[in-house]
């Protein structure tokens, strides 16, 4: 369930975007100059302009956000618009995990569409531990931009984030969606994964597919593998990490 719009103008430089609880601070030296009380006007005027919002939302982009996996509870979801990948969103809105339904308001332009699973619902900016995609139209792993013209409203853009749970000693139901239910092929975790989404490998030793010894684990764009300390993986070299 979307809880409102937040404010693109909560970006703090030193940590990045999403920051809702950063407020950003404008400090203004000014140096002693000789100007008439005309030119002093225009400029403050000027200065003062900058400093206010504009508020020209002529449109929408909206979609489904899907969560993967075992969130571990119930967190917020940021859905954000960026007119740059580097800077803070122009919009921002946030839906309940497993996903949903959202909608961001937009003025004319192109954008790219993040996410990312606010685990210790900070409002950001996302931390390391906290799963950040891009909208992906292609799958080809690199985000891509959505473009509103003419105030017309875009719809279907749909990001997917999360993890698919892979544990060669499982023996729940096998559909990667947590420890207890993973995959139990490393081969068929891949195929199922979509880009945004990270493959979890529990410790253990896992051979690609076939008898071949050439055989090779073949990553799609976009979905990252993750592995326990002390997990193999013939033919592939996984992120590892200390635990999840």
């Amino acid at each position: 369930m979307e809880k409102g719009l937040r404010s693109a103008y909560n970006f703090d430089s030193t940590r990045g975007f999403h920051g809702s609880r950063y407020t950003p601070r404008i400090k203004i030296r000014l140096k002693a100059m000789k100007q008439t009380n005309s030119t002093s006007f225009l400029w403050i005027a000027g200065l003062m302009a900058l400093m206010v919002p504009r508020i020209m939302i002529a449109a929408s982009i909206s979609g489904d956000v899907n969560f993967w996996g075992d969130s571990d509870g119930i967190h917020p979801i940021e859905m954000a618009a960026h007119a740059v990948i580097s800077d803070p969103p122009v919009s921002a809105v946030a839906v309940s995990s497993p996903g949903g339904a959202y909608s961001l308001l937009v003025d004319n332009g192109s954008y790219y569409i993040s996410a990312y699973l606010d685990r210790d619902e900070s409002g950001g900016p996302p931390e390391p531990y906290e799963p950040l995609v891009w909208y992906d139209a292609d799958g080809n792993g690199l985000p891509d931009m959505v473009t509103v013209s003419g105030g017309g409203d875009v719809t279907g853009i749909d990001v997917d984030l999360g993890f698919v749970y892979v544990d060669i000693d499982a023996n729940g139901t096998n559909n990667g969606s947590s420890w207890t239910n993973a995959f139990t092929d490393l081969n068929g975790a891949i195929q199922a994964a979509v880009s945004g989404i990270e493959v979890w490998v529990a410790q253990g030793t896992y051979m690609p597919p076939g008898i071949d010894r050439r055989n090779r684990f073949t990553l799609k764009n976009g979905v990252r593998m993750v592995a326990r300390l002390g997990t193999r993986v013939v033919g592939c070299t996984p992120t590892l990490a200390a635990r999840r």
